[in-house]
């Protein structure tokens, strides 16, 4: 729809179409056949019918808002879906899953889809990884921008990283030790 519109604006025929501007009789008459012309070599073969049977451009224009307002009602539906069950792998970075929901955000923006800020982090904190879960929703609940709590977090997902090579030492010691502890107690 944007470009159509862009293209009739800069062909001097959005006139004919919005109802806004203000145009002669005359001037419209005239840009009418052009701009339903312009509109139907723009439309896929599926909607050629609903152009050729409206009687002006502005007819075609209003058909065409109608044809595709569900279609992209369903698709704000459908994206509004994807980011509320996004989740994070247990392998993907926070850089990944914030990129991967900010990929959803640009969908929805495109088709004027609306998502607040804070409506957007709530849905990215319940669908971090268990680890960083707690550590999100405390951070989550300062005032911050979705850019800081990302870069607030890759410090926490570093630290917890930081403690998970630990712990895996420390088992691991310990599983030296137990070993060594039986073969003394074998030799004895």
């Amino acid at each position: 729809a944007d470009r159509m519109r862009l293209k009739l604006k800069s062909l001097e025929y959005w006139g004919v179409v919005d109802p806004d501007t203000t145009s002669t009789a005359a001037e419209l008459r005239d840009c009418d056949a052009k701009a339903q012309q312009e509109i139907m070599k723009h439309v896929a073969d599926e909607l050629v019918t609903e152009v050729t049977t409206s009687a002006t451009a502005r007819a075609a224009w209003r058909q065409l808002e109608t044809s595709f307002k569900d279609d992209v009602r369903a698709r704000e539906l459908s994206l509004g879906s994807a980011l509320s069950s996004l989740q994070q792998g247990d392998t993907e970075t926070v850089i990944a899953y914030f990129e991967r929901a900010a990929a959803i955000r640009r969908q929805l923006a495109a088709i004027d889809g609306d998502i607040t800020d804070s409506g957007a982090m709530g849905q990215l904190v319940r669908g971090l990884r268990r680890d960083l879960y707690a550590h999100a929703s405390r951070i989550s609940r300062i005032d911050t921008t979705i850019s800081s709590f990302r870069a607030q977090l890759m410090n926490v997902e570093e630290e917890v990283a930081a403690q998970r090579a630990m712990d895996v030492q420390r088992e691991q010691r310990q599983s030296v030790a137990a070993m060594a502890a039986r073969l003394e107690a074998v030799e004895v």
